[in-house]
């Protein structure tokens, strides 16, 4: 069954509508949830070129320099850590330190928030 003569839809063709767009609006609460589970973390040492234009601050890695670096990635719902780091940020004491306070920092953050967000949730249903 198609659409009637007055461009009016069906029961059908309302109810395969509704469906898609529950659907996609699950999909959509699926992938943000799956980013709001994913703390990453980079932290970088490398020479910098800093430039001021127009009164604002930039800063860029210098063409060529070799960096030294440290990316976390948890995945806080399944409590998977996976880490990458670059050849020497083991030996870089303030490397280490610097990324091991900012993934503290960053986990607190990320658990409060989450927690607010509950709270929110379980407020909207009462």
């Amino acid at each position: 069954m198609g659409r009637n003569i007055s461009g009016a839809k069906g029961g059908s063709e309302m109810a395969a509508d509704l469906r898609d767009n529950v659907e996609g609006l699950l999909k959509k609460i699926g992938n943000a949830l799956d980013e709001l589970c994913t703390l990453r973390v980079q932290t970088a040492i490398t020479s910098m070129n800093v430039d001021k234009t127009n009164g604002e601050w930039s800063l860029a890695p210098a063409p060529g320099d070799q960096a030294q670096g440290i990316s976390t990635t948890i995945r806080l719902d399944q409590g998977d850590i996976q880490n990458a780091l670059s050849e020497g940020a083991l030996e870089n004491e303030k490397l280490m330190a610097i990324h091991t306070q900012q993934v503290t920092m960053s986990r607190e953050i990320v658990s409060n928030n989450l927690k607010a967000l509950a709270e929110l949730a379980q407020s909207l249903l009462k």
